[in-house]
């Protein structure tokens, strides 16, 4: 048995501790590590700093499965996306430094596609997403980035069907609820610190155990 993560910075660990970033290996500190830790089980971190839904979807659709594999998700921002080139070349595209005159193709994105239309494609690969594991018969828990409102504003999030674990949409406001007022970034100042991670493997706990 293994646990297989996707997700982005979050899930890879950048900026937890010093020196964590997306070209060094993944943090001993982020959440998917803690977990393999707790349940004495290695993990596999196929996360992607800066990456997608659509690129959560595609790193799922062309993993090779093995036998006891089971699928750690923390799905990312609902704007992002991912133009592929190919199977193995893509660049991802966020509405981070948006005026970047080296990566041109992330304002043309923003400025061709409407927000709603941007969002219901991320929806799309989610539950593309649930339906190739489902049907594969791998075992899933997920979770969410940020609270709805934050990476969700249009309200795409009551398509989500009640089964693809609609309860767990907003997870990430609870736990940065319970640490208000105290200090929630790590050592880059913008990713979580150790102890919002370790909340974060707290919420996967249960419905790992479950699958056990």
């Amino acid at each position: 048995m293994r646990f297989v993560a996707f997700g982005c910075s979050h899930t890879w660990g950048d900026g937890i501790l010093p020196g964590d970033s997306w070209d060094t290996p993944p943090s001993s500190a982020s959440w998917v590590q803690v977990l393999s830790k707790k349940f004495n089980v290695p993990v596999l971190n196929l996360a992607d700093s800066g990456g997608s839904n659509l690129l959560i979807l595609h790193a799922i659709r062309n993993h090779d499965w093995q036998a006891g594999d089971i699928a750690v998700i923390q799905w990312t921002y609902f704007e992002r996306s991912t133009i592929f080139d190919s199977k193995y070349t893509f660049r991802n595209i966020s509405n981070y430094d948006i005026d970047n005159k080296d990566r041109p193709h992330r304002k043309q994105y923003y400025t061709l596609f409407p927000k709603y239309h941007i969002e219901y494609i991320s929806l799309e690969n989610i539950e593309h997403a649930y339906l190739y594991l489902a049907v594969h018969s791998i075992p899933m828990v997920a979770r969410f980035t940020h609270n709805d409102i934050h990476i969700n504003p249009t309200g795409l999030y009551s398509c989500l069907l009640a089964d693809f674990q609609k309860p767990t949409l907003n997870f990430i406001a609870g736990i940065l609820h319970k640490r208000a007022g105290t200090e929630q970034v790590g050592a880059d100042n913008m990713h979580f610190n150790p102890v919002v991670h370790q909340l974060f493997a707290d919420e996967y706990v249960h419905e790992i155990t479950k699958l056990l």
